[in-house]
């Protein structure tokens, strides 16, 4: 499987230098890959552009054996992303949020009230986001991410506001919804965790 092909890519912002100046990564066969890198190097950067986000120059992107085009909104992109900050409607529900991105027909109810309960969320669905601590509203997030059941996932610092057994709980859903989907989960994260749990993975470094 081609999990990640990126070919001569090319980004910067106004007023600064390149981000990514005929950038190239290639990854076989790993379902988990890690960006790695200093502090503004790119990696949220980098997600951005593989997600839809920010439109870039490239020769060819490729996740988990699907060529992007560049021209494709996130919507009509076969992957689903967790920002490093979040990305909630603070207005409405934890319940409505999730409802919203979901794909009943990948995952199932008993699935993700499997994943509601392990991540502590069971009894604040009716609650609005706003209300929520920023690890409540993170693994909301998360949990919006695996409802959605597209492809392939991309998750920015998604255990920073997370304790060591959430962040573990996280990662077993994160790798249950993998094999429902035989995608690529893309991540950064500074957990030491997540290096443990996630098999056969692989790092990039930027």
């Amino acid at each position: 499987m081609d999990s990640l092909i990126i070919k001569d890519l090319h980004f910067g912002y106004e007023r600064s230098s390149q981000v990514f100046n005929g950038w190239n990564c290639e990854i076989i066969g790993a379902p988990f890959i890690q960006i790695k890198g200093n502090s503004g190097s790119g990696k949220t950067t980098l997600f951005k552009i593989i997600s839809g986000f920010l439109p870039a120059k490239f020769d060819k992107i490729i996740v988990a054996n699907s060529k992007l085009n560049a021209n494709d909104s996130p919507f009509k992109r076969n992957i689903a992303m967790v920002f490093q900050r979040s990305a909630l409607w603070q207005h409405l529900s934890v319940g409505k949020n999730i409802q919203l991105s979901r794909n009943t027909n990948i995952i199932s109810e008993n699935m993700l009230n499997k994943w509601s309960d392990a991540f502590g969320l069971k009894n604040f669905i009716n609650k609005k986001s706003a209300e929520l601590s920023a690890g409540e509203q993170q693994r909301v997030e998360i949990l919006r991410a695996l409802a959605s059941g597209k492809k392939n996932l991309i998750l920015d610092e998604p255990f920073a506001f997370q304790d060591n057994e959430n962040t573990e709980k996280l990662i077993q859903a994160i790798n249950e919804y993998r094999k429902i989907t035989d995608g690529v989960v893309i991540f950064s994260t500074h957990s030491v965790s997540a290096s443990k749990y996630f098999s056969e993975q692989k790092d990039v470094y930027i």
